[in-house]
């Protein structure tokens, strides 16, 4: 078989560079023919066709390159533009996914949009308009179900809160306008916008704003579909058992060797509440909570806590061994392949090559008898790479005694991480309170339940001195905490160390030390205008991400924990209260305050016999496990937006709860009550925290005696 060699192919030399693009082709005639005289088979034509093809494009690719060298550079640079562009254009043309591309390209475009245009005063809030936004959004990987979106499901919840802040020219002009006749004369400052002080009116804050001025009535919606989240405590007792770890040790009693497991479970064991989040990239729910073993029989007295880990779809179905891979542990690409070689080693047998119907029957059974020790085996190799759901978290601990272990689990999601894979995920982080081996005090710490490494990290005070009990520590995260994992550090957090006198402490992840950055001292408030009453809740989070952000400020949103004492309702009302709070250069103060929060719930009593008030009538706040908008009104402005909240009930179940429309409630202060832009230290800051704090403490108490009232506590017969 002849074969054509390129070197058949006639070629000219150039003689000038003017001649080179004429003369450095082959005639055509040429090559027709000579690719005619070659063809011996269809297979030797097509050979040939490709050959001439390569020589034809090599010879273009060089001329191209020759020319290229004579440009300039800025036609260089634009000649590469457009080839990537012709590229780009080419192969975007092909994808098969082109359509989603698009629209996700068009939605990055109008959130970047958006939050590039941020916005100069927190009154244009209401203003804000994201119908862009919303036509590209997408959905799917959102926790929305049809409960949380059918209408039918949700009922108006009126609320009450109450602003600080107050612009006080417009409350003086107020008062002017209702004291016209009693020859007050009206100062010039006002028309120049300047704070009036108490001293040039004889009349200041503390005198003319009350809390008629300060409340803030508004609505938003609740879903009636709650769900209680279970878990099956037996099954966990069980595997406990299994593992040869100190909390299996923990739980073990000699006068429980004659019970039944039913009677161990049902007088020793204790479940708490929750704190959940969806992780996106998992599509699921993760959910921390607090588990108790007491040899008393008491919840209120554990031997041990132990901080317990499932897994939720998000119809808040359990999910049985979800398994999430480390953040820290390098996971091989192909870790299916390694799974099935994994199973050969242990001992599952191929029968697929086996013809006869008896010995491949025999096979499968002999597969069948193997597969749970193969996948025990199999699961143990796994644990190095996954943590997997339902399960304890093994954490360090000295449980010799009693009330020993984690205690208060709450959780916040640090978005965007990096991990060690290179692969952007959000990352759970947990904080509760424990008994410290070394200080013998009880104290803060932070855990990571998807790292296998350095997992465990404990808080150090650095220019503040930390009480002998410290808990309820409430986490935020602010612009500049927020690092990529695969950078050394693993960045910092805040906390919310006290409400009523605000206090802010800022946490680095690597080390735990803290330092107070915001401290109670600023405001030099009177003794009365502090109360120990609003403890920490829920984490902190900011507005949705869709929402411009505000120039020098930034605003989150939680629920605290309201704790009033013989205030009508048992010996300890525990209720959620709503806090937003905001920050500008350094400045932190709490915006708006609700009081109290039951959300028409009519809550367990302690007893779990009824719904009466009985020592401890407790529901608890624990997790914002969901906030985003799915919509606006482009005619009213006002936002669709869902927010999912655990909430638990006398210590002792954790029920969901969807809220629809919050984001309007919140943003309402800004159209409803006149509220200054910043919140400046000086002379009447006590003044406006103490009148604040009064209305607050004040309708809590009036709510707590109320809800006594109308759940008094049975009479003993």
């Amino acid at each position: 078989m002849d074969k054509f060699e390129m070197d058949d192919v006639p070629s000219s030399s150039s003689s000038s560079s003017s001649s080179t693009t004429s003369s450095s082709y082959p005639a055509k005639n040429n090559i027709r023919n000579t690719f005619i005289t070659t063809i011996k088979s269809p297979f030797t034509r097509f050979l040939n066709f490709i050959s001439i093809l390569h020589y034809y494009f090599k010879r273009q690719l060089i001329n191209l390159i020759f020319l290229f060298k004579r440009l300039d550079l800025r036609k260089k640079i634009f000649s590469i533009t457009l080839f990537f562009i012709f590229l780009t254009i080419s192969l975007f043309s092909i994808h098969p996914n082109r359509d989603n591309i698009i629209e996700d390209a068009k939605f990055n475009y109008y959130s970047i949009l958006n939050n590039l245009n941020k916005l100069e005063f927190k009154k244009d809030y209401p203003n804000v308009d994201l119908t862009n936004v919303m036509k590209f959004k997408k959905f799917t990987t959102l926790p929305i179900s049809n409960d949380i979106t059918d209408k039918k499901l949700y009922a108006k919840y009126n609320v009450t809160g109450y602003v600080s802040n107050l612009d006080f020219n417009s409350v003086y002009n107020e008062y002017l306008k209702d004291n016209k006749n009693n020859g007050i004369k009206k100062n010039p400052n006002v028309e120049k916008g300047d704070f009036i002080s108490e001293y040039d009116y004889h009349v200041g804050y503390e005198n003319l704003v009350n809390c008629d001025s300060l409340k803030y009535t508004n609505h938003f919606e609740i879903n009636n579909n709650s769900k209680i989240l279970q878990d099956d405590l037996l099954n966990l007792r069980r595997n406990l058992l299994k593992k040869s770890i100190p909390y299996s040790k923990a739980i073990k009693s000699k006068d429980e060797d004659r019970w039944s497991e039913e009677d161990i479970i049902n007088k020793r064991w204790f479940r708490f509440g929750g704190s959940a989040v969806w992780l996106e990239d998992q599509q699921c729910y993760v959910v921390y909570t607090r588990i108790i073993y007491s040899q008393r029989g008491e919840r209120s007295y554990p031997k041990v806590s132990m901080l317990r880990g499932q897994a939720f779809d998000k119809d808040w179905n359990e999910i049985i061994g979800k398994k999430i891979p480390y953040n820290d542990v390098l996971i091989p690409n192909d870790m299916n392949q390694q799974i099935n070689n994994l199973r050969k080693e242990f001992g599952e047998i191929d029968c697929n090559s086996i013809k006869n119907k008896i010995a491949y029957d025999k096979c499968q059974a002999e597969n069948t008898n193997n597969e749970i020790k193969i996948q025990e085996r199999i699961n143990a190799v796994l644990e190095k790479y996954y943590i997997t759901y339902p399960t304890i978290f093994n954490i360090p601990a000295d449980l010799n005694g009693d009330v020993k272990g984690q205690e208060d689990p709450r959780v916040i999601l640090k978005q965007n991480s990096i991990n060690i894979n290179l692969k952007q995920t959000d990352e759970p982080l947990v904080f509760f309170n424990q008994l410290d081996d070394v200080e013998g005090k009880r104290r803060m710490f932070a855990f990571w339940p998807h790292r296998k490494y350095d997992t465990l990290l404990k808080f150090k005070a650095k220019n503040f001195s930390l009480k002998k009990t410290e808990k309820n520590w409430t986490p935020f995260f602010s612009n500049n905490d927020l690092t990529a994992d695969i950078k050394i550090s693993r960045g910092f957090i805040h906390f919310i160390y006290n409400f009523l006198p605000i206090e802010i402490i800022k946490c680095n992840l690597d080390d735990g030390l803290c330092e107070l950055v915001f401290k109670a001292s600023t405001l030099d408030l009177p003794k009365d205008a502090k109360y120990d009453g609003m403890r920490g809740g829920t984490q902190f989070v900011k507005l949705p991400s869709e929402l411009p952000a505000l120039k020098n400020k930034q605003i989150w949103v939680g629920f605290p924990k309201l704790h009033a004492k013989n205030c009508g309702c048992g010996t300890h009302f525990y209720r959620p209260m709503l806090s937003v709070l905001v920050e500008s250069e350094g400045v932190y103060h709490q915006e708006l305050i609700v009081p109290v929060l039951d959300f028409d719930f009519e809550v367990i009593s302690w007893d779990l016999k009824g719904k009466y008030c009985q020592n401890n009538n407790i529901m608890s706040p624990n997790s914002i496990a969901f906030w985003d908008i799915l919509g606006q009104d482009p005619k009213t402005k006002e936002f669709e937006d869902y927010m999912t909240i655990t909430v638990s009930e006398a210590d002792r179940l954790t029920r969901t709860i969807t809220l629809k429309g919050l984001l309007n409630f919140i943003l309402g202060i800004y159209s409803q009550k006149s509220i200054n832009e910043d919140f400046t230290v000086n002379d009447q800051s006590k003044f406006i925290v103490s009148k604040t704090l009064k209305c607050v403490v004040n309708h809590a108490k009036d709510q707590c005696k109320a809800y006594g009232k109308t759940h008094p506590e049975p009479k003993q017969k």
